[in-house]
C-alpha cells in the first residue's frame, strides 16, 4: 500500500498555477509524470504533473494518439484542470516555408524554408487548411505561406495549412545570418571557413560546423539555381550566406552566389559550348547537361538560345561549367 501511494504521489507532486501551455518539451518522466516544457512565450522551464497515465493524447489534427508519443524535442499544447496536465495534444513535427510547387497528380508540395525545399507527398487522409478553412488540395496556391504538420511517427503528413494564418517561417525557432566569402569547405570534417567582415573591424576568418544535413543553395543574384552539397564549393573563394543556429552557431544551410558574367552578348551556341563576348577575346564556355536556361517568359530550352542575345552566365562553383543562362529582354 504504502509503495503504490508513493507512485500516486510523485504522479501528481509537481503543480503549477500556470494557464494552459504550449511549448516545446525539455524532458519526459513517465515512471513520475512529469514533463519540463520550454514555454513558447518568454520565460523559464516549466515543470508540470500528469493527471494520470490515461492523460488523452491527439496528434496535430485531433485524431488519438499515445502518451509515449511524447517526446523530448516534441511540441505540444496542453490543457491544465487546477495544477495538473489534463490533457495534450501534440503540435508536429512540422515544417514551415513557401509553397513553391504543387503536383495535384501526385498530391506533392514543395515548401521552402530559409534553410531548404521539402517535398511532400500527401496521403488522401491529409487534413487541408486554406486560410483557416477545411478545404480540398484542388484548392491549394502556390505562393502563399504554408505549414506541413506530420503524425507521431514524424513521416506521415497529417495537415497542409496555407494562406493566412500561417507563418512562412518557424514560429518557435531563431535563425542567424552571415554573410561573407568563403575561402574552404571541408566536406569529411562538415565545417566551412568564411572571411568575414564586420563595420568598424579589420577582416577575420571564422570556421563553423555545418548540420549533418547541411542544405545548400546554389544561386544567381538570389534566385536558386539548383542544390548542391560541401564538395560541390570546395573551391572557394565564394560570395554565401549562412543560416544558422544562433546559439551553437551550427550551419543549418547556406546560400552560394554563383560566379556570373552579366549582360554579355551572345556569339554563338554549337557543340555544348556557349561563347560570349569579352573585352580581350570571345569566350567559350561548355555547358552543363542539365543547364537551366531562364528567358523573360519563364523556363526555357538551349533552342532559346540566339547569337546577338544579351545573357547573363553563371558558372559552377568551380568555375568549369556553365549552370545557368538568363536571356534579357535587352
Amino acid at each position: 500500500m504504502g509503495r503504490l501511494c508513493l507512485a500516486c504521489m510523485l504522479w501528481v507532486a509537481v503543480g503549477t498555477a500556470a494557464a494552459d501551455v504550449k511549448g516545446t518539451v525539455k524532458k519526459v518522466d513517465l515512471a513520475t509524470g512529469v514533463l519540463v516544457v520550454k514555454p513558447h512565450a518568454a520565460g523559464p522551464d516549466l515543470e508540470l504533473s500528469l493527471a494520470g497515465r490515461d492523460v488523452p493524447v491527439t496528434d496535430v489534427v485531433g485524431r488519438p494518439a499515445r502518451l509515449g508519443d511524447v517526446r523530448v524535442g516534441s511540441r505540444v499544447a496542453l490543457t491544465q484542470t487546477g495544477e495538473y496536465v489534463t490533457a495534450v495534444q501534440l503540435d508536429g513535427p512540422a515544417v514551415w516555408g513557401v509553397l513553391r510547387k504543387i503536383d495535384p497528380a501526385t498530391r506533392t508540395v514543395e515548401v521552402e524554408d530559409p534553410v531548404r525545399t521539402h517535398t511532400v507527398r500527401l496521403p488522401e487522409g491529409a487534413k487541408v487548411v486554406v486560410s483557416r478553412v477545411e478545404k480540398a488540395f484542388a484548392d491549394v496556391k502556390v505562393g502563399q505561406p504554408a505549414r506541413v504538420a506530420f503524425a507521431p511517427d514524424g513521416k506521415t503528413p497529417a495537415l497542409l495549412a496555407v494562406g493566412s494564418g500561417v507563418s512562412s517561417r518557424d514560429p518557435y525557432r531563431k535563425y542567424a545570418k552571415v554573410e561573407g566569402v568563403l575561402l574552404e569547405a571541408d566536406p569529411a570534417a562538415r565545417t566551412v571557413t568564411l572571411l568575414l567582415k564586420t563595420s568598424g573591424e579589420p577582416l577575420r576568418t571564422e570556421t563553423f560546423a555545418t548540420a549533418a544535413d547541411v542544405a545548400v543553395k546554389l544561386n544567381l543574384a538570389e534566385r536558386r539555381v539548383r542544390d548542391g552539397d560541401l564538395a560541390a564549393v570546395k573551391a572557394g573563394p565564394l560570395t554565401v550566406r549562412l543560416v544558422l543556429d544562433p546559439e551553437t552557431r551550427v550551419v543549418d544551410g547556406f546560400e552560394v552566389e554563383l560566379p556570373a558574367y552579366a549582360r554579355r552578348k551572345l556569339v554563338a551556341v554549337d557543340d555544348g559550348k556557349v561563347t560570349i563576348d569579352d573585352p580581350k577575346s570571345p569566350l567559350s564556355l561548355a555547358l552543363d547537361p542539365a543547364v537551366a536556361v531562364w528567358t523573360p517568359d519563364g523556363p526555357g530550352t538551349v533552342k532559346d538560345l540566339k547569337s546577338g542575345k544579351s545573357v547573363t552566365v553563371a558558372l559552377s562553383p568551380d568555375r568549369t561549367r556553365v549552370l545557368v543562362v538568363q536571356i534579357h529582354s535587352r
